[in-house]
């Protein structure tokens, strides 16, 4: 029996460890499965105290790095010929994707400044009546 068909085998080819291995031989960073959320929450809370947590300092360099790249990502034209035989494409011919980095600048903006004022009016008229 040969090792390519094994379910063991196929399933450490799509697993995590493999992404990790072949990421360190091809000397790039390892992937890492990052909660949204808690990165998120980090990130505010580095704005709004003085002296930030290591935890939410962390959270925000990560989210600085995810923001930079979803801003530099571009489109890929399935159909450029150089592309398909594995040279870089020109410069001119790409073309940035546009609003990348929007969904997650809106949900920084609205977890981080909105649900914060909308908290605050509730208290407010709830102290009113």
């Amino acid at each position: 029996k040969s090792i390519a068909v094994s379910p063991q085998f196929v399933t450490f080819l799509l697993g995590d460890q493999c992404a990790r291995m072949r990421a360190y031989l091809h000397k790039t960073a390892p992937y890492v499965n990052v909660p949204l959320s808690p990165l998120v929450d980090g990130a505010i809370s580095v704005r709004r105290s003085k002296t930030p947590s290591i935890n939410g300092a962390h959270a925000h360099n990560h989210l600085l790095f995810a923001m930079l790249h979803l801003i530099c990502r571009y489109e890929i034209d399935e159909d450029y010929e150089e592309a398909k035989q594995g040279f870089p494409i020109p410069e001119q011919d790409r073309r940035r994707i546009a609003g990348s980095a929007g969904g997650l600048a809106c949900a920084l903006f609205i977890r981080g400044t909105m649900l914060p004022c909308i908290d605050e009016a509730e208290k407010s008229l709830a102290e009113r009546d």
